[in-house]
């Protein structure tokens, strides 16, 4: 596969039909290994079993088809993995298959027309956000069944997800802030986790058509001000 050291630029880059990165490797440590704001792509973007030492910065792109990221590992610890604020995907967003982050997952205010599926992932960035995504618009629903690990704080905070919105499965932990914080959120269903959160829950504001809560995990520091359901 593709093979890069130092930074790639595909900065307002207009592709016409798909990307395929399958298999690639990127690595520029504490650095930028793929800096592509403003790109556009005609069909789909595809980086599955790929891996990244560095940050990916795709922020403000534009892709018409699916995002795949199934089993690639991105690597920034301490720092931002990915970003993606106010991307905009045509269809879904697949990072399952054993994809993991070391580092932040940023998607504030991208905008998902299919489905999120996380399923099995495992996102990891202690005493800081995992996934950062406050504002996320997701036309379909979203899954973090089959064991998705989420270590560090994570925030759906004013994201709107036309379907169901799945944690069932999903293991939660922060050390400081809160685990989930979806205050304002709105969601056909939320199907909160069933295995205990380690941290705070806020679903202050939210609206859910139905909430499926487990009582034997619910948080201790749960907030509940005016949530609807």
């Amino acid at each position: 596969g593709f093979t890069a050291e130092g930074e790639v630029v595909f900065r307002r880059a207009r592709i016409t039909d798909f990307l395929d990165l399958r298999g690639a490797r990127l690595s520029n440590p504490a650095g930028r290994a793929l800096f592509a704001p403003e790109l556009t792509i005609g069909g789909d973007l595809l980086f599955s079993d790929g891996s990244v030492a560095g940050e990916i910065n795709i922020v403000d792109g534009h892709i018409s088809g699916l995002l795949d990221l199934s089993g690639a590992r991105l690597d920034n610890p301490g720092h931002t993995a990915m970003h993606a604020s106010r991307l905009t995907v045509g269809g879904p967003v697949l990072g399952r298959d054993g994809f993991t982050v070391n580092g932040e997952v940023t998607l504030r205010r991208a905008r998902i027309a299919g489905f999120l599926d996380l399923r099995g992932a495992r996102l990891s960035n202690p005493d800081h956000y995992a996934l950062f995504a406050p504002g996320l618009a997701i036309a379909g629903g979203a899954s973090f069944r089959d064991g998705t690990v989420l270590d560090g704080q994570v925030s759906l905070e004013d994201a709107h997800i036309t379907g169901d919105l799945d944690l069932t499965e999903a293991r939660f932990t922060a050390r400081e802030g809160d685990a989930l914080a979806c205050a304002h959120l709105s969601a056909r269903q939320l199907k909160m986790p069933q295995a205990p959160v380690a941290g705070a829950v806020d679903l202050s504001y939210a609206r859910v058509g139905v909430l499926h809560a487990h009582p034997d995990s619910t948080p201790e520091g749960i907030r509940v001000s005016e949530l609807i359901y």
